[in-house]
């Protein structure tokens, strides 16, 4: 089966013993970053989220800025998918990565991302152990001034 037959079994209008076809054979792809957020084939991104949580820390680590990117908005479909499956990987394999896309974020004044790598610091005790104090307390400032415009 091609990847393009694939995506089409992933799309989320498909029926359910379809998109589970197309799950079962998106797991054997190699080179699965393709799943990662596949470009304009949001209809599918549910689905590429299921597959792409199963993999391990190790497997991941390479996509990290990738997986963090996708969670800058949970109305994203298979965002809270990947938020949660970040919540339980590695902190020090996400320690780099998370302060990079928070600095990157606050530049941004990019708040529901932001809110999003916060939860994500929240949920992952050792994260938020190694996370910068300054930046933390500069996103926790800059989210108490967005509530206050509220």
């Amino acid at each position: 089966m091609n990847i393009d037959e694939i995506f089409d079994l992933l799309r989320w209008d498909k029926p359910e013993i379809m998109q589970q076809k197309g799950i079962t054979a998106a797991r054997e792809i190699q080179n699965f970053y393709i799943l990662i957020r596949p470009g304009c084939n949001i209809h599918i991104w549910d689905n590429c989220a299921i597959v792409v949580s199963e993999k391990n820390d190790m497997e991941l680590y390479p996509y990290i800025i990738m997986l963090l990117e996708w969670i800058r908005d949970l109305t994203w479909p298979g965002a809270d998918i990947i938020l949660e499956r970040l919540k339980n990987m590695d902190a020090d394999l996400l320690e780099a990565p998370v302060y990079c896309s928070a600095r990157d974020a606050l530049a941004l004044q990019y708040e529901s991302w932001l809110r999003n790598l916060m939860e994500l610091c929240d949920k992952n005790e050792g994260l938020k152990q190694k996370m910068d104090p300054d930046l933390y307390q500069k996103i926790v400032h800059f989210l108490e001034e967005m509530d206050k415009d509220e």
